[in-house]
């Protein structure tokens, strides 16, 4: 709790009791009015400022027409000038659509509409009004009537304004006030040289985290909050033009010590505090020139009408009196009933505080709630997008199953012809076999009787007859079995081949785009992980909050802090999570495909092993039957030359007879053949029963395929009344944060609204006992001022008190004729301020 002490005294008294007692009524009287607005907008700090010294007194502008002016100057922290901004109103009363006006203001604009005017060039202006007042505001370079100079010190010693920011310890602050505006008046027949008489009303927010034990000198100490307010008041130049030195050299040691401590005119603020990290706001003076005018007993004083002024005078004490007793006694009762309002509000807050506890948890949960039915609400959606989706490749593999299956029985109906045909090459080759040994046979036989002969006939012609039988039998039977085997084998490895490929090229195609599924699928991973992890941002937060009470105006004061939030995007988890489904539906899919041709393509590639053993043996089978062919036609022909010459008999016998190119070799060859052939049966009945097995594979796949397919339908169904459901949950969940929202909202405002009550009725009482305090001082120093004051008022001045009188009224009356800063057209009446605002005092600036 900071320690504030007030100098013995408060305002001390100015010029003389007389003086003293126009000034209380006149400040007194001043203090309900409200400042002017400003130019700039205020600040809390300046806000607070204005009210302060707006309530301590105020100049008696002009009421509903002519020209107000108020002078904004912007000074450094020791005082100095910065800029000048001079905001002028025009009052219109009688709607006039022109308005004649003065002014020397540079770069003049309309601050509050779009009204022009038209300069004369010598600082004459006319306004096209329209029937509107006119606000206007411009810049100037002259110099100021007044100057405010700030000093500081720390710990006794005179430092600069940068110097002292963030110091501690004892510091002082003193406002010195320079008034340069004089006027040359007749006073008692006489021309004195006089001041305009500018009141210099200054004012500072001390807050009470830096600054405790305030004293202050020439001024008074407000509280307000967290806050203390300091309000001086100055009059720079008056004791000069009352001559002060001249009047106080005729009296007494004790009368002049009397009046240096009872009669002081301050022309000077100074403030005393201990400080910590010392830092300063801004401070403002408002600068008026017709404070005295104000006052009644300054308008037509004179030595005659001095006793019925002072009859008047304590008449009025006698008034006063009376009802600051009365005053003091209402007082007291309206602190007792504050103190039980006070008491009831405490209550009521403790109500609403659980309330609000009450509903803010009911909010959060169902906030909760909402985020799960939405999610439910996208994971049916999901579900029932990635059901249809398989109900469709389920139909497109149902489908292609179907293919496979006919392709199967096709297959198997065609090894079924090769396993027929693979007979019908072997009975052949047996034949050719049998034909072959039979021509052999015959050979030898001849060969025998052309060595031996039989008979009348030469041995050869026995035999030639039944080689040449033998022979074109042969030679029948080896075209008939090419023709077969080419015919039956041939289109059976081509649809082989053609199966194989078409396999091949879906299982190629397949497996890209599985390949690309599992990248999109471990990027979707990828982003889900990524979506899933919390960031952190830092918010602003309301910690608590007050309402005070300054000169019957609310201030609300509101703390904060900053606190760092984690948090993860619901929306970008959401979209991770559809895009991660996807792909992962995606992959199933086109393993499925992948799974289903490798099938199917090692299944053909069994097949095509044993066709391409046929194909091998048939080859090497087609060059055997080939040179078995031309055998056949040297034999042929051979025996038919038999009878055409029996002179070659020998030479054929011999070559038919050689174990290379003769009929030996023609055995050995259909020896291989037939065992060729019998291979070729044995492949075609493998060839036959992998076959069928495919075909009953696949039969069996379409059945499982036809489940699948079955069974993603029931699956689609299903979810897709799941997304129903889930939508309206989701509806109905987002009512419910709705309601609940609006439940905490309402809560939230009792709250307030209690806690505004609580800052009032602390406020109420907190200014009925200040009111109670302040009646009982203000009846205890109004019978002081009965009792000491009126007395003593002729005692001190005696004969002097008409000067005295006489030259205050020359100076009241100079301070109401100065009524603007620049310029007024003739014929107007007009009236002005200054605010001074110096800049704040901080570390770092």
């Amino acid at each position: 709790m900071n320690k504030i002490i007030r100098k013995k005294g408060g305002y001390k008294k100015i010029i003389s009791l007389t003086l003293s007692a126009a000034l209380l009524l006149g400040l007194t009287g001043c203090g309900a009015q409200k400042a002017e607005e400003t130019a700039d907008t205020a600040t809390e700090e300046e806000a607070l400022l204005t009210q302060a010294l707006s309530s301590q007194g105020a100049p008696s502008h002009s009421a509903e027409t002519g020209k107000e002016e108020t002078v904004y100057v912007m000074a450094d922290a020791s005082g100095g000038v910065e800029k000048i901004i001079v905001s002028d109103w025009l009052k219109n009363k009688d709607g006039d659509s022109t308005l004649q006006d003065a002014s020397d203001l540079l770069d003049i604009e309309n601050v509050k509409g779009y009204e022009t005017f038209v300069s004369d060039g010598k600082n004459g202006l006319t306004w096209q009004a329209d029937g509107a007042d006119i606000y206007y505001q411009g810049s100037t370079e002259k110099q100021l009537p007044v100057s405010v100079k700030l000093t500081y010190k720390l710990d006794g010693k005179e430092v600069k304004p940068e110097e002292i920011a963030g110091k501690s310890g004892r510091v002082t602050i003193r406002m010195d006030y320079e008034n340069k505006e004089t006027r040359t008046v007749e006073v008692n027949g006489r021309k004195e040289e006089i001041h305009i008489p500018f009141a210099m009303l200054s004012g500072m927010l001390l807050p009470q985290d830096t600054f405790s034990n305030i004293e202050v000198t020439n001024g008074r100490l407000l509280s307000e909050g967290n806050n203390s307010i300091v309000v001086g008041i100055a009059f720079p130049g008056l004791k000069e033009s009352l001559n002060w030195e001249e009047l106080k050299k005729d009296l007494s040691k004790a009368e002049k010590k009397q009046v240096e401590e009872e009669l002081a005119i301050p022309d000077y603020l100074e403030v005393s505090a201990d400080a910590e990290n010392f830092s300063l706001g801004m401070t403002m003076t408002i600068a008026m020139s017709d404070m005295l005018s104000d006052f009644s007993l300054t308008d037509s004083l004179d030595l005659e009408e001095m006793n019925d002024s002072m009859d008047d005078l304590q008449s009025a004490s006698n008034e006063l009196k009376d009802g600051t007793s009365d005053l003091k006694n209402g007082s007291a009762k309206l602190k007792e009933g504050t103190d039980s309002l006070a008491e009831g509000v405490g209550s009521l807050k403790d109500g609403a505080g659980s309330l609000k506890e009450g509903t803010g948890e009911l909010y959060e949960k169902s906030g909760e709630l909402d985020e799960g039915a939405a999610k439910l609400e996208e994971g049916a959606s999901s579900l029932a997008e990635g059901a249809d989706k398989l109900n469709s490749g389920a139909s497109s593999l149902s489908d292609g199953a179907g293919s496979l299956k006919d392709g199967a029985h096709s297959l198997a109906e065609g090894t079924g012809s090769l396993v027929d045909g693979a007979g019908k090459l072997d009975a052949g080759a047996a034949a050719l076999q049998e034909g072959i040994a039979g021509v052999n046979n015959g050979i030898s036989a001849l060969k025998t009787a052309m060595e031996t002969g039989s008979g009348e006939q030469p041995p050869i012609l026995g035999s030639s007859e039944a080689i040449a039988q033998n022979m074109g039998t042969l030679n029948e039977k080896v075209i008939a079995y090419f023709d077969t085997y080419e015919k039956d084998l041939a289109p059976v490895i081509q649809m082989i081949e053609e199966q194989m490929s078409h396999a091949n090229g879906e299982l190629e195609t397949a497996q890209a785009n599985l390949d690309a599924a599992r990248s999109r699928s471990s990027q979707a991973q990828a982003d889900l992980d990524a979506a899933c992890q919390p960031s952190t941002e830092e918010v602003e937060v309301v910690t608590s909050r007050s309402v005070e009470s300054v000169s019957g105006n609310d201030i609300v004061s509101v703390d904060t802090q900053t606190k760092e939030v984690a948090t993860i995007s619901a929306d970008a988890v959401a979209g991770a999570v559809e895009s991660y489904r996807e792909a992962v539906r995606e992959e199933a899919v086109y393993e499925a495909q992948v799974s289903a041709y490798s099938e199917q393509l090692n299944q053909l590639g069994e097949v095509y092993q044993v066709v391409q053993g046929l194909s091998s043996d048939a080859v090497q089978k087609a060059t055997d039957i080939v040179t078995i062919k031309q055998y056949c036609a040297q034999l042929s022909a051979g025996t038919q030359a038999l009878y055409a010459g029996l002179g070659q008999v020998d030479g054929g016998l011999t070559q038919l007879a050689d174990q290379e190119k003769g009929v030996p070799a023609l055995v050995a060859g259909a020896n291989a053949l037939k065992e060729g052939t019998a291979g070729a049966v044995s492949g075609a009945r493998e060839l036959n029963e992998g076959a069928k097995k495919l075909d009953s594979g696949a039969g069996t796949l379409k059945g499982g395929l036809d489940e699948l397919k079955n069974g993603a339908a029931t699956l689609s169904a299903g979810s897709g009344t799941l997304k129903t459901g889930t939508t309206q949950l989701k509806e109905g969940t987002a009512q419910l944060v709705e309601g609940t929202g609006k439940l905490d909202e309402g809560a939230l405002t009792l709250t307030d609204g209690v806690d505004t009550l609580e800052s009032g009725a602390h406020s109420l009482q907190e200014g009925a006992l200040a009111l109670d305090e302040g009646a009982g001082t203000l009846k205890d120093g109004m019978f002081r001022f009965d009792e000491e004051g009126i007395s003593k008022l002729t005692d001190i001045f005696g004969d002097n008190t008409k000067t005295v009188t006489d030259r205050l009224k020359a100076v009241a009356d100079s301070g109401k004729e100065y009524k603007t800063f620049t310029r007024l057209p003739e014929g107007m009446d007009g009236s002005v301020k200054f605010i001074i605002k110096t800049a704040e005092v901080k570390a770092g600036n």
